[in-house]
């Protein structure tokens, strides 16, 4: 790990622990379009993949609770939806939730591709979704294509 890389880090983990109201303020001022009524937990961010926070648009009433890490290309968060403690969101596409969406505590989204969740969408605590179409199994044997032509077949 290069010496800029292991800063980065510092100053993200610094940054998270800060109160909401500081960390909601510094966002808008490098930016992110940030609505009114936001909570951002204690260890909770926002990290857009090349760090043009531009790209980052939360609606009003959105709840992010501690522990929360959100690192993707681009973010939009609907009017009313909350994300719960310890959900992690991460990769190099989209994550856009559209209004009243709940997800549960300690979720896991990989966001090899775009994921578009839909107004009012409740994701049950502890779901993990995969946007890549590889997934290694001993049973069947690894690489197994999941892609719509593969199952077309079958």
């Amino acid at each position: 790990m290069s010496l800029i890389e292991y800063l980065k880090k510092v100053m993200l983990a610094g940054f998270s622990y800060l109160p909401s109201e500081l960390k909601i303020f510094i966002y808008r001022c490098v930016g992110a379009k940030i609505g009114k009524n936001i909570e951002l937990g204690f260890g909770s961010f926002i990290l857009p993949f090349d760090f043009d926070f531009k790209k980052i648009n939360i609606g009003n009433d959105v709840i992010i609770e501690d522990g929360v890490h959100i690192l993707s290309k681009n973010v939009f968060l609907g009017n009313g939806t909350q994300i719960k403690n310890n959900t992690k969101i991460s990769g190099q596409s989209d994550f856009n939730a559209g209004k009243n969406v709940y997800v549960d505590q300690e979720c896991h989204f990989d966001l090899r591709r775009d994921i578009s969740l839909g107004d009012e969408v409740v994701i049950s605590g502890g779901c993990w979704f995969y946007t890549h179409m590889v997934f290694h199994s001993v049973l069947e044997g690894a690489p197994f294509d999941f892609s719509q032509e593969n199952f077309e077949n079958l």
